[in-house]
């Protein structure tokens, strides 16, 4: 009788669906059946029984494709299942029902195309963000035999609206471009020139992200935030992370092409620069790439800022648009050719336009070694310590404020014991960049070796009164608090 009342209740429904309008249905009978199945699939899917929910999924599909986005938005990790799941049995069957089940998987995955262009159809709006999910599934179901129609189909997303990708999306882009550039299809400049597009769009995805992360952030400790705003908090700062490991990834995969110096000077050279010179975009792209760091024969990171060239674009660049990255690129030329008062003043351009903390971190440690060349170490010392506030796992401050302390050999205090105590803090500072970033242990030993041959001589502390073990705190700027020891 409950079934008989839950159906009628249900047909009353759909006959009010079919009577506004035809989005549930061509029929009445038809959108009862829409609506049961709906209902159906939705519930497993959120008991992630996703392929299980395929074939109440399908009919939703067939039977009224325009009557809600969620089908769409499903659909791909329906369908997706299905076909893992097709896989599956046909990886033990027998070869007539194997040919079979791999007919039916083929299907699948055209369905899923198909998908795609009906959620632009039907829903648009999203295209780019449609158009790039598309080309992630032809690439991850036709590999590289597939990379031009993948590389297209994210060149049209980028073109629609590129801030939309996500991290995955660039990283694919990024890798059909490598492939083409293997099958001789796009050459090194095409290449490069993908490499900025994606590196533009990750900076302006992770700029939004670190002024909402930051807002949001300060509404925390504020005790403001709620629950939905803490679950968004924590959704940016994992896209964040997201954006950030492909960008390390898609520079890593870059250094293949930057074998030399002599390479990119195929791409960017005097002709190209005389044909570009009023091209802001091409400017700034060519000096990025000057700037990125390679891996040379010998096993060195090095990269082509010596180059002339990139001296003149840097200054053109900043003279057309003295902008936040223009400034950054001014700072180091600045350090190159040791004008330090210049280079303090494009860094504090860049850190103050900068979003982005763990850049602007870095920006305060070029800060400080202009400060620190220029004998102001209390300054210097203030700016590595905003450097480690902005990213308190920069092994390199750390580096960097252990030669601070180190050079302050003599500054404070009345006797050598005082004096010389600055060399503990220095190793202190050392040890604690080896542990932050292993890949520093090597510069970091080194340093401490040096600093343990200035530590205050043994006997002398000893007749100033000081033991071995005993805590003591350096005074003046410095303001540690060290444990005497002898080597």
């Amino acid at each position: 009788m409950k079934r008989v009342l839950l159906l009628f209740a249900l047909a009353l429904f759909a006959q009010g669906l079919h009577a506004q309008d035809k989005t549930w249905g061509e029929t009445a009978t038809d959108s009862v059946r829409c609506w049961e199945n709906y209902n159906n699939f939705g519930a497993l899917f959120n008991q992630k029984q996703y392929a299980q929910a395929y074939d109440n999924w399908n009919v939703v599909y067939e039977t009224c494709p325009a009557a809600k986005e969620v089908i769409y938005i499903y659909g791909a990790r329906v369908i997706e299942a299905k076909i893992e799941e097709v896989e599956a049995k046909a990886e033990n069957a027998a070869a007539a029902e194997k040919a079979t089940l791999m007919d039916q998987r083929n299907e699948l995955v055209s369905q899923l195309f198909e998908m795609y262009d009906n959620r632009n159809k039907y829903f648009p709006g999203k295209e780019a963000y449609v158009k790039a999910s598309k080309a992630a599934d032809l690439f991850e179901y036709y590999g590289d035999s597939a990379s031009q129609q993948v590389f297209d189909l994210f060149g049209e997303a980028m073109e629609i609206d590129a801030t939309s990708l996500t991290a995955s999306h660039f990283w694919t882009y990024f890798m059909t471009a490598v492939e083409l550039k293997k099958q001789d299809k796009i050459d090194l400049a095409g290449v490069f020139n993908i490499y900025n597009i994606i590196d533009e769009n990750i900076a302006k995805n992770t700029d939004e992200l670190n002024i909402a992360i930051t807002s949001a952030d300060a509404a925390l400790i504020a005790g403001t935030l709620d629950d939905r705003g803490q679950r968004t908090l924590q959704r940016n700062k994992q896209l964040l992370e997201n954006y950030e490991k492909v960008k390390g990834n898609v520079e890593k995969s870059l250094r293949k092409f930057l074998t030399s110096c002599e390479t990119i000077a195929r791409v960017y050279n005097a002709e190209t620069f005389a044909e570009n010179r009023e091209n802001e975009v091409w400017i700034r792209r060519a000096v990025r790439t000057l700037g990125a760091e390679y891996v040379n024969d010998s096993g060195e990171v090095v990269s082509c800022r010596d180059n002339p060239l990139y001296f003149e674009m840097t200054e053109a660049l900043y003279q057309m648009n003295p902008s936040t990255e223009a400034a950054r690129n001014m700072g180091r030329l600045a350090l190159v050719r040791k004008e330090y008062e210049k280079a303090i003043d494009y860094f504090s351009q860049s850190i103050e336009g900068e979003v982005d903390p763990l850049i602007k971190s870095d920006d305060n440690l070029k800060r400080a070694y202009a400060m620190q060349k220029l004998g102001r170490l209390p300054a210097a010392k203030s700016a590595v310590m905003e450097a480690i506030r902005l990213n308190p796992n920069n092994g390199q401050a750390y580096l960097q404020l252990s030669t601070i302390y180190a050079s302050a050999d003599g500054v404070c205090g009345s006797n050598a014991f005082e004096k010389q105590a600055v060399y503990w803090a220095a190793i202190d500072k050392a040890n604690t960049a080896a542990r932050l970033d292993p890949a520093l242990r090597g510069k970091a030993n080194q340093a401490i070796a040096a600093y343990k041959r200035g530590v205050p001589d043994k006997t002398l502390s000893f007749q100033l009164g000081h033991q071995e073990g005993e805590t003591y705190t350096i005074g003046c700027w410095i303001n540690e608090t060290v444990t005497v020891r002898f080597y």
